[in-house]
């Protein structure tokens, strides 16, 4: 099992599943956020990429 998690896209997914058929895909996405004046990244695994929005213009408040 290997994890594909590129930064802010879905793009090496399809190449990486494609390349092989004896290692289990894991889908993922490393998404670029900012907490206060930090940098930081989020994975997010198992997604499905076709069922997916991602909107890296996205802005999000906290509650």
């Amino acid at each position: 099992m290997l994890a594909l998690t590129d930064h802010d896209t879905f793009a090496g997914l399809a190449a990486a599943t494609s390349a092989t058929s004896e290692v289990e895909i894991v889908p993922g996405i490393e998404i670029s956020c900012r907490l206060d004046d930090a940098e930081v990244h989020l994975l997010d695994l198992f997604v499905d990429p076709l069922l997916s929005r991602h909107d890296s213009t996205a802005e999000l408040s906290p509650p």
